[in-house]
């Protein structure tokens, strides 16, 4: 699929102005929850950026090489400490070279919230020193784990998850136009698919796991078996206030075996998020006495902390599961 980008509209067409203008920041660091969007949003600003006629014009020689293999677009992600630290310093070394193919040097830094604390004088001297052709674009799924000195040198934005009625608009539209070319189309069943439901229902389906996030709509339409892990993880996440303490402790196990904490606590903060919307506008004065409720969003935000402080899933999962 060309055009990746679902929802996020306001925001993309801000970053394609900045570029159109000539006027991006040295940092653009975008904010939001895993698989929201957030380096797919990035990466399209990116490749206008290396396209010569700023239009991804499909021929100059920017857009040949493309973002993935460009000599002009470098990358630094979260690693161990040593590893890291030696990143920052070639990346030191790197941005005072000039562009290769274009006039600008583009350096992405993903997740940037799970950068070691250790690498942060050598990563605020990067930001601190680069030349004016170097653009940073930067990503982090907990803004509050962003040293503040690096979200002061940054033009911060929020990457929200899209809201179900506009997801399934655009996911239709983009099915009916044939974009999702594995999908069946309404009536047919898709040869992937061990459910046998047609590309309607399909579609139904993704929404209501997705959680508002198109990285794992894309993701969960090629793949069947992981929308009926997703779907199973739903129904457990769901019923969890009616399950045994034996039968939470057995959830958490399996988890942690199959290593899907992570995803697994990302879902249970979607189901929150969808539950808090819903509330909001039928039953305001359920959710205040809902007992637990914001007890649990508490408890599921603490636990994403927890994952990367590499505390063992199961404990972790157990902490949020037997408070419900």
């Amino acid at each position: 699929m060309e055009n990746r980008i679902i929802g996020n509209t306001a925001l993309v067409s801000f970053l394609n102005k900045l570029v159109d203008a000539d006027k991006m920041p040295t940092a653009v660091l975008l904010a939001g929850p895993a698989m929201v969007g957030k380096a797919t949003i990035l990466e399209s600003i990116a490749k206008r950026i290396i396209c010569t006629e700023r239009t991804v014009c499909g021929k100059c020689a920017g857009c040949l090489v493309g973002v993935g293999n460009h000599p002009d677009v470098l990358r630094l992600g979260p690693s161990e400490e040593e590893s890291l630290r030696k990143g920052i310093s070639n990346l030191l070394k790197r941005i005072y070279q000039k562009p290769v193919l274009g006039n600008k040097l583009i350096v992405f830094l993903e997740n940037i919230d799970e950068f070691h604390w250790a690498s942060s004088p050598l990563l605020l001297k990067v930001l601190e020193d680069a030349p004016t052709f170097v653009i940073f674009f930067l990503t982090a799924e907990n803004l509050d784990a962003v040293l503040p000195t690096i979200r002061s040198r940054s033009m911060v934005r929020l990457v929200s998850p899209i809201d179900q009625k506009t997801f399934k608009e655009e996911l239709s539209q983009r099915f009916a136009v044939g974009e999702m070319h594995e999908l069946p189309q309404a009536g047919e069943v898709s040869p992937s698919s061990q459910t046998g439901v047609n590309g309607v229902d399909l579609i139904d389906q993704i929404v209501s796991l997705a959680g508002g996030r198109p990285g794992l709509a894309l993701r969960l339409f090629g793949d069947s078996e992981l929308r009926e892990k997703y779907k199973s993880w739903r129904a457990n996440l769901s019923n969890m206030s009616d399950k045994t303490i034996g039968e939470r402790s057995q959830f958490a196990e399996t988890i942690e075996k199959a290593g899907d904490g992570k995803e697994v606590i990302n879902l249970l903060q979607s189901l929150l998020r969808d539950r808090v919307a819903e509330v909001a506008m039928t039953e305001k004065e359920h959710i205040a006495n809902s007992k637990n409720f914001f007890g649990t969003i508490r408890r599921s935000r603490e636990a994403t902390a927890m994952f990367k402080a590499n505390i063992p899933q199961r404990l972790v999962l157990e902490y949020v599961f037997f408070n419900q």
